[in-house]
């Protein structure tokens, strides 16, 4: 979720402010609030309901490793209510750690653990999930060029 707030494609629906230096589990981190802008729906979450598609307004904090400019966690919350999903609330926070694969010679940032609460209809809900146990894999393909004819 944090890349996909800050790919570029999407940034451009987001005010972006640097709140400072500051320290996550004892490192330092860049702590970073974004919020959707008014005039730009969400193409980051969106709902589903009964048919109709309901874009999800965010705000919330990045913390970035300040030496390797990772995602170290992110949290995000409902920019303000969704009327037609009766949406209430919304937060989602999640941990991010590094991980090493045997068959990779670099790190990957991937989530740790993540929990999210929101109130829909009247009803609260909390969700916690733990990632471990990750597995690295890859598919090579080989493009084979093809010569095409066409008779006029």
């Amino acid at each position: 979720m944090g890349f996909m707030i800050i790919n570029p494609t999407n940034a451009k629906d987001f005010e972006f402010s640097c709140e400072g230096l500051g320290n996550w589990n004892g490192k330092p981190v860049w702590q970073l609030h974004f919020a959707q802008r008014k005039n730009r729906p969400s193409h980051v979450r969106e709902w589903v309901f009964k048919g109709p598609t309901y874009p999800i307004p965010l705000k919330g904090r990045a913390w970035i490793g300040a030496n390797n400019f990772n995602i170290v966690h992110l949290e995000t919350a409902l920019r303000e209510p969704v009327a037609g999903l009766r949406l209430d609330r919304e937060r989602l926070t999640v941990q991010y750690v590094p991980a090493r694969f045997r068959s990779a010679a670099t790190e990957f940032w991937l989530p740790l653990q993540g929990e999210m609460y929101f109130n829909l209809m009247k009803h609260r809900y909390h969700d916690r999930h733990t990632l471990t146990n990750c597995l690295l894999f890859d598919v090579d393909t080989k493009k084979q060029e093809q010569g095409l004819a066409c008779a006029a």
